[in-house]
């Protein structure tokens, strides 16, 4: 068998088609109903076509044809920008292009600018003056991943040149050059850095003691970059707050006091422009310590001017990720009433070698082309499913990182983007009953005169899976003939295809029966004859609990309000309690909403749990409970379906 389709293994496996005229497959693992009718997710009616962007990629005309949308552009020094579609041909044909003021190299205008204050607000007023008429596709994000090297690697911030250096002393208060008081969090101490030739700390030498220095003793002397380094000890600064190589208190300080004047300038300039910021790391690391001593702050101060917050995260388990989403927003919500997007401006299936430790860590998979790119594809698509399933309204952007490796004559990327092409256009409501199953579908209306229906359904078992999909048209028109397409491993000629095999379809219904391996997935389209709506049909509206992050102990009872809307109420057809829960497998737990008792799921991440429409009320307490061990709900709401 030439070709085998990409799952955890790489699976071989059979399709089996159906018609509307079919009886209900016997057996069938899943059911899923693509109604047809447009949804509006609070206020989401599109597919972000951001989703499928870039970053540190070389974009060609031949790429662009992949169905490439997005392009994140690092200016290193925070003046950079606007980068303007006119400007360049080979971005002409992107739907958004985030331009990232700073580098995380490039230490804090704060500490090299006295007037850094002024500073900051004519670089806001600027870059919004300079995008008037451009606000339809440009972002801008206030630094790239100030979490790391301002604090490590070798500590940016905390180069002794821009302080007071005269009053060095183990443990001593630091005090920035001309400034009359010291900082809350930052003190002397004696550490190994690394001088260039003539004796100096720069970029370079950032850079050198980054990549080599921070491997060896002082007195070390080395060649980085076709320039001579050498490490000594000396005087550097030190956060007592730090954990690990997590930007602490300071570096958070210096981060809120140069993003408020700017971004109060750049919104009164211009209030159209879209502004993100945020410290680039996995929102959940340190068991979420490093969200509440470095996000949390930060929105807080922020709010009032931000359109969302941006993360990053390299080879990280996709329902990981789905949480933080879900998390992240309902902070904003419950504490702020501002429902905040999350911007993915960075990510890859690789492992991310600039963080300590993974410098050394070898990718195996490397050493094997094709596996690498079957690995990528589903990494990729795995990833993007999972939001695009269960987040969609919170998911604004995400940016795959890097060129493509890789012998194959079609990358991992290469297939992801072009798999992922036509799935555009306005967002179609769908359901099912299985949380392993994942779905999207939306009307394609780039071809005005021959809209499509594009259906994505991606199978996240372990295994091969019989799923049932009754495929309604929109109101309005009817199916026509079309394609079912999906990723293949062709061994012999050791290459990533897509392959597409025809689907007959007539009316306002068909019914596909199919059997879709562990972790893959297949791709429907079916042109329309007849002209679809233009306005939702169906409202998905989400209503939180205030509090994230709660823990569930055995000594006490939990108690959680959830207010939601009457007229979504009352409108409401479906209803889900969404928990996002930790730890819960042999925690026993136990909850009740209304009064109602029911068990706590041992599932973690994101968990959608059905109820009636009799259960939920205007006010509604949710009831948690312990018996055997602590566990944590993140985040729990109610999201109501309905016309």
């Amino acid at each position: 068998m030439l070709g085998k389709r990409i799952g955890l293994h790489l699976l071989a496996a059979m399709l089996i088609l159906g018609l509307a005229a079919m009886d209900r497959a016997i057996g069938a693992d899943a059911n899923l109903h693509i109604t047809g009718r447009l949804l509006d997710a609070n206020g989401t009616r599109r597919v972000p076509a951001a989703m499928f962007g870039v970053h540190a990629f070389q974009l060609t005309p031949e790429r662009l044809e992949w169905g490439i949308e997005m392009n994140r552009i690092i200016h290193a020094a925070p003046g950079g920008g606007p980068t303007l579609k006119q400007d360049r041909p080979d971005r002409q044909p992107l739907s958004m292009i985030i331009d990232c003021l700073g580098d995380r190299y490039h230490p804090a205008p704060v500490l090299t600018n006295p007037n850094w204050r002024q500073y900051m607000t004519d670089l806001g007023t600027r870059y919004a003056q300079r995008a008037r008429g451009h606000e339809d596709y440009l972002v801008v994000e206030f630094w790239n991943e100030p979490f790391l090297n301002w604090s490590t690697r070798p500590g940016v911030n905390y180069d002794p040149k821009f302080y007071e250096i005269s009053e060095a002393e183990e443990g001593k208060p630091m005090r920035i050059r001309g400034w009359d008081e010291p900082l809350e969090s930052l003190v002397w101490s004696r550490q190994v850095r690394t001088v260039d030739a003539a004796g100096n700390t720069n970029i370079q030498a950032y850079l050198a003691h980054s990549y080599i220095g921070h491997r060896h003793p002082a007195g070390y002397e080395f060649e980085f970059r076709n320039r001579q380094y050498r490490n000594v000890e000396m005087w550097w600064g030190r956060d007592p707050t730090q954990r690990s190589w997590y930007s602490g208190r300071q570096n958070q300080l210096f981060y809120d006091w140069m993003l408020l004047p700017f971004a109060r300038a750049l919104k009164e300039t211009n209030p159209d422009l879209k502004l993100i910021a945020g410290w680039d790391f996995n929102f959940n690391v340190g068991d979420w310590h490093l969200w509440r001593s470095l996000y949390e702050p930060t929105i807080d101060n922020a709010i009032e001017y931000l359109d969302g917050i941006t993360e990053h995260h390299y080879r990280v388990n996709a329902d990981s990720v789905t949480a933080w989403y879900e998390v992240a927003v309902a902070y904003t919500v419950g504490k702020h009433d501002k429902w905040v997007k999350v911007y993915n401006t960075e990510t890859d299936g690789g492992f991310d070698s600039q963080l300590p430790g993974n410098e050394n860590l070898r990718d195996v998979d490397q050493e094997h082309p094709l596996r690498y790119a079957a690995r990528m594809y589903t990494y990729h698509t795995r990833d993007v499913m999972s939001l695009l399933h269960h987040s969609v309204d919170k998911a604004a952007a995400r940016a795959k990182h890097g060129n493509p490796r890789g012998g194959t004559p079609m990358s991992g990327d290469e297939a992801f983007f072009r798999f992922f092409k036509p799935l555009r256009g306005d967002l179609i409501d769908i359901t099912g009953d299985d949380r392993r199953i994942w779905s999207v579908a939306a009307i394609n209306q780039r071809e005005v005169e021959n809209p499509k229906l594009v259906v994505i359904v991606f199978n996240d078992h372990g295994g091969e899976r019989r799923i049932e999909m009754r495929i309604d048209s929109p109101e309005g028109t009817d199916l026509t003939n079309g394609t079912l397409a999906e990723v293949i491993v062709d061994g012999e000629a050791q290459r990533l295809r897509i392959t597409e095999r025809d689907i007959e379809a007539s009316g306002r219904s068909a019914t596909i029966d199919a059997r879709i391996p562990g972790r893959s997935a297949v791709r429907l389209v079916f042109p329309l004859e007849g002209t679809p709506p233009e306005e939702p049909e169906v409202y998905r509206r989400q209503f939180f609990a205030p509090g994230i992050l709660n823990e569930i102990t055995p000594e006490e009872a939990t108690v959680m309000a959830i207010a939601v809307d009457r007229p979504a109420l009352e409108n409401a057809r479906r209803a889900v309690l969404r928990l996002v829960l930790e730890r819960t497998g042999d925690a026993g737990g136990r909850m009740s909403l209304n009064g109602q008792a029911m068990p706590v799921p041992g599932a973690s991440h994101v968990v959608d749990i059905p109820i009636e429409i009799s259960q939920v009320r205007e006010q509604n307490t949710l009831r948690f409970e312990a018996t055997r061990r602590a566990y944590r709900v993140a985040a729990a709401s109610i999201i109501l379906t309905g016309r």
